[in-house]
């Protein structure tokens, strides 16, 4: 009975032990085939997501070469299933559909196409799904709505312009060379800078406005403050200003002009009613409404300091000549992550009022080494930058460009809305483009 009762502890440890054996051998089976069927879905979906990323670039890149103005209204004229078909590359099959959304604004509307595509392998059921947002502004747009905007005729194309002239985008924001019609109501803009009654723009109004005996001649050189209501509208200088230094004190905006060998200062809280400068007769408690209109040349642009700019600062800076910058202009805390608007604009134009006989309108950056500009430029001529490394957080509108060193954009809008005066006319702008999500998705 002993030895009976082994062989059957023995027969079962054996039984036992195969069944033990085969569920791991049935084990290592399932095991391999599911490791060889998720390596075959990675490898398959990764084949997948490669052509998907492939044709996003490639679309990228072709509707930013594309030109826009050819179309009356591309969110429907351009993206669409004719520019846009199915497209078939590695046995990938990806389509694309479109919907937008129109926002109107003051002077033009936003517009903001979700182009949705699905990659799908024609092998198996798998499927990745892709969302591109692109924006784009279409009508009268403001210039510093548009990061780099020369407004000339070129015989090249827009990328090997900024190549053989060293332009940079910081964010690869679309920078724009097009001779297209624009609107430099320069005109109006003096007339409501200097509350001037009707829509011309002449010596005798400007007379007429600051009290003086009414005649068709400039008036005599010199720094006029134009107050009203303790409300001091801006600041008029007829003739060349040699130097203009900007600086600040705790939450106080300096501005210092030099003129013929003498020095003017204005102190001010923006904002608010503290105003205080040379004239007695103007009350402390006006309120600045921050336009500094010079009828002339600017000799020189400087900043005292670290900073030149508060972040409360609405800065419209008007020159009809030369403008040369010398320094860096900063503001104060500045953070182009968290900055959205910039605190100075520069407006460089010819007009009624100009002196020359064949006036011209420039703004030229002469500083040494690294400098850093925080504003939106705007001028009815020409840019020209002979410092070596320029950045320029704001933007740029010209009429002609000459680059002696490196011009590094970074987009920030302007505080001063500009667009009753300096804008597009009919234009459309492809501000960005993005990839919102890449996700895998069942598909039948």
């Amino acid at each position: 009975m002993k030895k009976k009762g082994n062989i059957i502890i023995s027969i079962l440890f054996i039984i036992l032990v195969f069944f033990i054996g085969l569920s791991l051998l049935t084990h290592t089976i399932i095991h391999t085939k599911i490791i060889r069927a998720r390596t075959k879905k990675i490898l398959e979906t990764d084949n997948i997501h490669q052509n998907l990323i492939q044709y996003l670039h490639s679309f990228r890149e072709k509707i930013f070469q594309e030109n826009l103005q050819n179309f009356k209204n591309p969110e429907t004229d351009y993206f669409n299933k004719t520019n846009f078909p199915n497209s078939k590359t590695n046995n990938v099959l990806i389509k694309n559909s479109f919907k937008y959304i129109s926002i109107p604004k003051k002077y033009y509307k936003r517009i903001r196409v979700n182009d949705n595509l699905l990659a799908t392998s024609e092998r198996n059921n798998l499927c990745l799904s892709s969302n591109a947002i692109i924006k784009i502004i279409s009508g009268k747009i403001p210039f510093t709505l548009i990061p780099f905007f020369i407004n000339k005729e070129v015989n090249i194309p827009k990328d090997v312009f900024m190549q053989e002239n060293n332009i940079k985008s910081k964010k690869h924001e679309n920078l724009i060379v097009n001779n297209s019609k624009t609107e430099f109501n320069v005109s109006e803009f003096l007339i409501n800078s200097l509350k001037i009654k009707g829509n011309i723009l002449s010596w005798r109004n400007v007379r007429e406005k600051f009290g003086f005996e009414l005649s068709d001649e400039p008036i005599d050189e010199g720094i006029y403050i134009l107050s009203e209501d303790d409300v001091v509208e801006s600041i008029f200088v007829q003739g060349n200003v040699e130097r203009m230094i900007f600086s600040i004190q705790d939450n106080i905006q300096n501005i210092q002009i030099i003129k013929e060998g003498n020095s003017y200062e204005v102190n001010y809280i923006p904002n608010d009613t503290y105003f205080i400068c040379w004239d007695n007769t103007i009350d402390d408690q006006s309120i600045f409404k921050e336009k500094i209109i010079v009828n002339g040349n600017i000799g020189s642009i400087e900043q005292k300091d670290e900073a030149g700019f508060l972040e409360d600062s609405n800065i419209k800076l008007f020159s009809s000549g030369t403008t040369i910058i010398k320094t860096s202009l900063k503001t104060k805390n500045f953070d182009s992550k968290k900055t959205k608007l910039t605190n100075l604009t520069l407006i460089s134009s010819f007009n009624a009022l100009s002196n020359s006989v064949n006036p011209k309108s420039n703004i030229i950056v002469d500083a040494q080494n690294e400098t850093e500009i925080h504003a939106s430029i705007i001028i009815n001529g020409k840019f020209t930058n002979k410092t070596q490394d320029l950045k320029l957080s704001g933007s740029l509108f010209a009429k002609d460009l000459e680059n002696k060193g490196l011009i590094e954009i970074e987009h920030s809008n302007s505080k001063f809305d500009s667009g009753n005066y300096f804008r597009t006319i009919d234009f459309k702008y492809l501000k960005e483009f993005f990839i919102d999500s890449i996700e895998e998705i069942y598909y039948e």
